[in-house]
């Protein structure tokens, strides 16, 4: 997350409503109240945007518009940055026939299966896909991570195993160790074990793959391969131990950065200075120089003059040291 000061300007995607929805066009397009609400929404920034009544008015925009672009685009871009998925569910299942695409049909099979846990309608609408487009290799991983996750072990190999050299080839090692899993369900041993020896070549720090041949390793006979599968599960617990440490210092950064931006909209300057002398300490080197142009201007407003000073130019020392090491890491 970027740590600069709060700035309310209108993103990208955006400006994209915004244009399309000028005047004229399409008769079933937005009136010019619609227009409005749509800009005011767009207009919000971060959490000032993750509220019940924008989630309604939003809501009650594409209920009324459900097959303008425009709309949807608002929608889209309302409830997946703020990760209220039901909604965004059900923004692309209002999307008529007559306009929703392939690919947004890809897309709502993949918030059923990750998001809302809604498998059975991410194997529906997988099937459909795959039915369409027998080459879509997503479509296929969603239909086989589907059955996986409703324990049919048994029906993987109908999505995986024709087109199983493009799977391998494009490293889906998570499809993988759920094929291997179903080799071994069905007493396939030999093969759960090739398949478990080429995900872990192609992803050798991923918990998914260690976790899975680990377990299966230990339930074998063989000393040396129990000894291999107690291993791989150590492994796969310190990653995720460290996993979990980037994730909460990550989750830190951003609710300081939150509330430092918060009290620079309120002017509290020193609760500013507060805040960004904690996240001096906690952000990575790549953010230093950011964090130090902030430290100098909260300075400024707080008419400490030579820290300013100090603040700006060690943020431009900082920058230039980046600089320098990421042209030295550049083989000549």
């Amino acid at each position: 997350m970027r740590l600069a000061l709060l700035i309310f300007s209108m993103t990208a995607g955006a400006a994209l409503l915004l244009a399309g929805c000028g005047l004229g066009g399409d008769p079933g397009a937005p009136n010019s109240a619609a227009r409005s609400k749509m800009q005011a929404v767009a207009a919000l920034q971060g959490d000032a945007r993750c509220t019940d009544q924008v989630f309604a008015d939003v809501r009650a925009l594409h209920e009324t518009y459900p097959a303008d672009d425009s709309v949807f685009m608002l929608a889209n871009e309302t409830f997946t940055t703020c990760q209220v998925w039901d909604e965004l569910a059900a923004s692309y299942e209002r999307r008529p026939e007559t306009v929703i695409t392939t690919a947004e049909r890809g897309q709502l099979s993949r918030i059923y299966l990750r998001h809302l846990s809604r498998f059975d309608d991410a194997l529906a609408l997988a099937e459909v896909l795959v039915a369409e487009h027998p080459e879509d290799l997503d479509a296929r991983s969603v239909a086989a991570s589907s059955l996986y996750y409703l324990d049919r072990l048994d029906e993987i190999d109908a999505y995986v195993d024709p087109q199983w050299e493009r799977f391998v080839e494009a490293g889906r090692t998570e499809i993988m160790v759920m094929r291997a899993e179903a080799a071994a369900a069905e007493g396939d041993d030999a093969r759960a074990r090739r398949i478990y020896d080429q995900a872990l070549e192609l992803a050798p720090n991923y918990p998914f793959v260690l976790n899975s041949f680990g377990r299966w390793l230990v339930r074998q006979d063989a000393e040396e391969d129990i000894a291999l599968g107690e291993r791989l599960l150590r492994r796969a617990e310190s990653i995720n131990t460290e996993q979990d440490r980037q994730v909460a210092e990550t989750t830190r950064i951003n609710n300081l950065s939150r509330e430092m931006n918060l009290a620079w909209v309120g002017q509290n300057f020193d609760e500013v200075l507060r805040l960004a002398l904690e996240l001096q300490k906690l952000v990575p080197p790549e953010q230093q120089p950011e964090i130090h142009r902030t430290l100098g201007t909260v300075y400024n407003q707080l008419g400490e003059a030579t820290q300013s000073r100090l603040a700006f130019e060690r943020a431009a020392e900082l920058e230039a040291e980046l600089a320098a090491n990421t042209q030295g890491g550049v083989a000549p």
